[in-house]
């Protein structure tokens, strides 16, 4: 298993936390608890971003992961996605 993938707990914390504040944009009033970014959360509500990619996301990349021997392709496409949540733009690459 490619440690840039299954170990790395942080980027998978951002990641979701990056797709909750998309999603609490789009809500009337949102709180602004819901529009703290990464690096201003605690670390209990960072740890509980890793907890929900280590439970949901983690496990789907891992299968992916051991079925394509292309491991490095899909850390990269897992960049991309990470990317296209942080910035709302798909790369021109």
């Amino acid at each position: 298993m490619n440690e840039r993938i299954a170990h790395n707990r942080e980027e998978g914390g951002r990641l979701v936390r990056a797709a909750w504040i998309s999603w609490a944009q789009q809500q009337p009033n949102p709180k602004p608890s819901w529009l703290v970014p990464w690096e201003d959360l605690a670390e209990e509500d960072k740890e509980a971003d890793r907890v929900i990619w280590d439970q949901i996301a983690l496990p789907y990349v891992q299968i992916i992961a051991e079925k394509d021997d292309r491991i490095d392709s899909l850390a990269e496409r897992l960049d991309a996605v990470h990317e296209v949540i942080l910035t709302g733009r798909i790369s021109e690459e």
